[in-house]
């Protein structure tokens, strides 16, 4: 786990102890989800939704003054710091410990047993040119978590037994476009980004905070504005 810290800031939003009631499913993907929505709290990941969205935007608006020969470069670069610094305002937001802000150093918070990091991909297939050694290094401790989605013949993992687990947030948008999708991403020990072991789109994955009473009361019958609720024997009559 990194040591990380900005100014007083020493808030750890769940403790490691969150994955311990978490039943073992045969499905390593679910038990994966499971273990990040315990430690990730909802409000961070809408926050940085927010942010990060609006910080591909304004990249994209700003390197628009550049010439053609050099608008990728500056996009790229802006990009880069923008979404950095968007990065680091939700986290900051939400007292989370932290990196500072460094040029091109790795910024990352620290929630729990997650290790919160960003990447940014273009359209079209993933591929693994933005594995710096930095974020691998970041990485090393996955192979716990990867063997709860592909077990080792002699090995008995359960979630209980991640304690450091290195999450990405990555950004998928061509160059000039300010449409992007954010997914929540787990990586195996290797960084390897074309075999994710976890990989959700960020949309779907806060799904998956919605209590099943939230869902029942979305999808339940619901009376008539004006209708009250019919006894036995009794006609439905307008409510005055």
């Amino acid at each position: 786990m990194i040591q990380v810290g900005c100014g007083d800031n020493k808030k750890e939003l769940n403790s490691p102890q969150r994955q311990e009631g978490i039943a073992l499913s045969a499905n390593g993907h679910e038990n994966i989800a499971e273990l990040l929505s315990s430690q990730l709290d909802r409000g961070l990941l809408l926050d940085l939704q927010r942010l990060v969205l609006r910080a591909l935007e304004e990249a994209v608006e700003a390197s628009a003054r550049f010439a053609m020969g050099h608008r990728p470069t500056a996009e790229g670069l802006l990009r880069h710091l923008i979404l950095n610094e968007a990065m680091e305002r939700g986290l900051a937001e939400a007292e989370v410990p932290r990196t500072p802000l460094r040029g091109n150093a790795i910024m990352v918070g620290q929630v729990g047993i997650v290790t919160l990091g960003r990447v940014h991909m273009g359209n079209g297939k993933w591929n693994n040119a933005k594995r710096s050694k930095g974020k691998v290094k970041l990485c090393r401790n996955n192979d716990v978590v990867r063997r709860l989605v592909k077990p080792d013949l002699f090995s008995d993992v359960r979630v209980a037994d991640v304690r450091e687990v290195a999450v990405f947030l990555v950004t998928e948008a061509g160059q000039g476009d300010a449409d992007a999708r954010i997914y929540l991403v787990v990586p195996d020990e290797t960084m390897d980004l074309k075999n994710c072991v976890f990989k959700e789109e960020m949309s779907l994955f806060l799904q998956r905070y919605a209590k099943p009473s939230d869902v029942e009361d979305r999808v339940g019958p619901k009376l008539k504005s004006g209708i009250k609720k019919k006894r036995d024997g009794d006609e439905d009559e307008p409510m005055r």
